[in-house]
């Protein structure tokens, strides 16, 4: 059964990633300012205020001590999940003292700021203590607390010997795919006029609509930069302007920039009214507009005075016992009355706020028709009050549509399946299973065990699905919209069959486009080619600096990872022609890597004088595109080893987010004659060494 295999395939997950967080803390105990710069640790931090934020949760603001040097490395982002330990000198005892878990809500050089959803009792601790605390980044127990509560329910399912409905039928393959197609409703044809609201889409674009609309489960198959975020948006206005679909549509996906990036280009259409659109989730951890947050609205509705009131009374009360204790810390004994006193009242009136705010969070979700959020955010209390005791069918979640799914746990694709199948009639699954795939941290090298659960968590629905069914339900979208058809045709041709084409507006733009200078181009033609290789096998100088390499992309542990300073030479040498010659901007251009460590290298060599250049790993780079892509392969040394770089999917990504110009920077030879070399590659270096311009460099 699949709840069978998703249960043990992630409790040896979740063990692995207990396990990477405990290496890291023996590896690094002492050394601080590695694990600072890995973006593990944050110290020297005193907590300078208590106040409530968003939902009534807790704000803990922490202070840098400037007398220290940990400030300069500190390098946790907003929604990074960490615990608060007190301590200042080693990790382990750290961990054994005062722990609070919660995620980063703002930061800068000078102060983080924590928003923690615990109970008020640990609160006094924080106000009578002195000393500094740590930050450790920790990993996402909620997360794997909803996958498991999931599992039991597909458990119970899976058992049950009621029938089910056809979506349940398709998802858990218990209908053959001969009977399938005859329950379907696909025609390549529309079988009524359909009136667009997005005129500028494409033929591919409007049969996924139409097919999407007209059966219980679809997949939009949408490669790079083919429209896949408008085709569903078209989808979205659709549904909101048909009068017999009566339930919520909810969107969710595995990141917030996976959500936000829809409800983004919806919101700006215009076509849905503002009152319907709503995001669940954490606004620290949004992308873009914040104007549909759950929390915005709560916020600066017009019933929320009370509350406002409430908040302003508790933070007073926060700031008083702040100063009591102050008073008091050099006392080891317990809080005068006096404290307790305000302790208890501040716990009376959070709970009044939160009663008075979840009538109003319940009013919001209820009159919405849009609900967007994160795959776990999807099962999150403010959208289940859906379903409390005053419920009615059009409260219910009728259409879900979840995007990236090939980026997703298929675990965390049932969350929102499950709590909200009572009703539901259509859902729409959307992404590319030629891109990357899901972050999975166990590695199938260590045991037979780890296989079986990289195996298990590697497939994804998308790919499970399409097993079973073939291309019954799966719409492929197939014209790009992004880049000159050199940059394109390899991908095309090795990944999708050659089915990928290029749109008009792009087959045949090139750097020299947005440049003023015909001169300049005419003086430095190279500048103008759409794909470049400057090859390094040319010198021996050009090899990677030998360190061992991490065991796997997903492990952030820079130390361990490769690098190769004279791949960043050629790159800075290639950036300045760029901007000398073509005057090209700085932010259009981008540096993408597969090791962590280069792109360290890259931002301390590169970043200091163009800062405005984006740098990152591949995985960083999912989802954004540039006018000119630098790629650094790294990879040289006297084995010809390739280790993770020759994943596919990844270079991929890497090779499509270029519009007029791909550069890359690497060794053909290591790439083309290795054992480790895949099809993929190969094929690439043949068609470069056919297609492109291949440069030699010189140190």
């Amino acid at each position: 059964m699949l709840s069978t295999t998703f249960r043990e395939a992630l409790l040896c997950e979740q063990a692995e990633d207990v396990d990477q967080i405990k290496e890291l803390l023996l590896e690094y105990d002492s050394n601080f300012k590695q694990l600072e710069t890995i973006g593990f640790i944050a110290r020297h931090l005193s907590v300078d205020s208590l106040s409530t934020g968003p939902g009534g949760k807790l704000l803990i603001k922490l202070l840098f001590n400037k007398d220290k040097d940990a400030m300069s490395s500190f390098n946790l982002k907003i929604g990074d999940i960490v615990i608060l330990s007190k301590g200042s000198s080693n990790l382990k005892t750290c961990l054994s003292k005062l722990e609070i878990q919660g995620h980063v809500y703002r930061q800068n050089r000078d102060y983080i700021t924590l928003i923690v959803d615990q109970d008020l009792e640990f609160a006094s601790e924080l106000s009578d203590s002195t000393g500094f605390y740590f930050l450790i980044k920790t990993i996402n127990e909620i997360t794997y607390r909803k996958m498991f509560r999931t599992i039991e329910k597909l458990k119970l399912i899976e058992e049950s010997e009621e029938k089910s409905s056809l979506l349940l039928d398709v998802l858990l393959n218990r209908i053959d795919k001969d009977t399938l197609k005859s329950q379907m409703n696909y025609s390549s044809h529309h079988e009524k006029a359909m009136t667009f609201f997005n005129s500028s889409l494409n033929d591919s674009q409007k049969n996924a609509v139409h097919f999407a609309l007209n059966n219980p489960v679809s997949i939009i198959h949408g490669p790079f930069a083919c429209g896949k975020t408008s085709t569903i948006v078209e989808i979205l206005e659709q549904i909101n302007n048909d009068p017999d679909h009566k339930g919520k549509v909810m969107v969710c996906g595995p990141s917030n920039v996976s959500v936000d990036t829809i409800l983004e280009k919806v919101s700006k259409n215009g076509n849905i009214k503002h009152g319907q659109l709503i995001r669940i989730g954490n606004p620290t951890r949004m992308h873009g507009n914040l104007n549909h947050s759950l929390d915005n609205i709560v916020s600066n509705g017009e019933e929320s005075t009370i509350c406002k009131d409430i908040k302003s009374e508790i933070n007073t009360l926060l700031k008083q016992s702040a100063k009591d204790g102050s008073k008091t810390r050099k006392k080891p004994a317990k809080p005068a009355l006096k404290g307790k006193a305000k302790w208890n009242e501040i716990k009376l009136l959070r709970k009044d706020l939160s009663k008075r705010e979840g009538k109003l969070v319940k009013d919001i979700v209820k009159n919405s028709k849009f609900i967007f959020a994160t795959l776990h955010g999807s099962s999150n209390k403010q959208v289940l009050t859906l379903y409390d005791d005053d419920f009615n069918s059009e409260n219910g979640v009728e259409t879900l549509i979840i995007d990236e799914v090939s980026q997703a746990l298929e675990p965390q694709c049932w969350i929102p399946i499950l709590d909200h199948m009572k009703y539901l009639k259509r859902i729409i699954f959307a992404g590319d299973n030629k891109q990357l795939p899901p972050t999975i941290k166990t590695l199938p090298s260590q045991s037979l065990a780890n296989k079986k659960t990289f195996n298990a968590l590697n497939t994804t629905i998308f790919d499970r699905l399409e097993k079973a069914y073939d291309k019954t339900f799966i719409s492929f979208l197939n014209t790009q919209y992004r880049m000159n058809e050199k940059i394109m045709e390899f991908p095309s041709r090795q990944m999708y069959d050659g089915q990928v084409v290029s749109g008009d507006v792009n087959r045949h733009i090139l750097l020299s486009d947005l440049s003023n200078s015909e001169i300049s181009i005419e003086k430095d033609e190279i500048l103008n080619e759409p794909v470049l290789w400057y090859d390094t096998q040319c010198d021996l100088g050009f090899m990677e600096d030998q360190k061992t390499e991490s065991s796997s992309p997903n492990k952030n542990d820079i130390f361990n990872s490769k690098s190769n300073i004279n791949e960043v030479y050629i790159a800075l040498k290639h950036i300045e022609r760029l901007i000398n010659v073509l005057h090209l901007k700085e932010e259009h251009i981008g540096i993408i890597t597969p090791y962590q460590a280069q792109v360290q290298q890259m931002r301390y060599h590169i970043n200091e004088k163009y800062p405005n250049i984006e740098i990152h790993t591949v995985d960083g780079f999912q989802g954004n595109e540039k006018e000119c892509i630098i790629l650094s392969l790294v990879r040289f040394n006297e084995n010809n080893e390739l280790g993770f770089v020759k994943d596919e999917r990844r270079l991929n990504v890497a090779i499509t987010r270029a519009k007029r110009q791909l550069c890359v920077i690497g060794n053909i030879e290591t790439f083309s004659i290795s054992k480790e070399s895949n099809d993929f590659l190969k094929n690439w270096c043949a068609y470069i060494d056919a297609e492109a311009i291949i440069e030699y460099p010189e140190l």
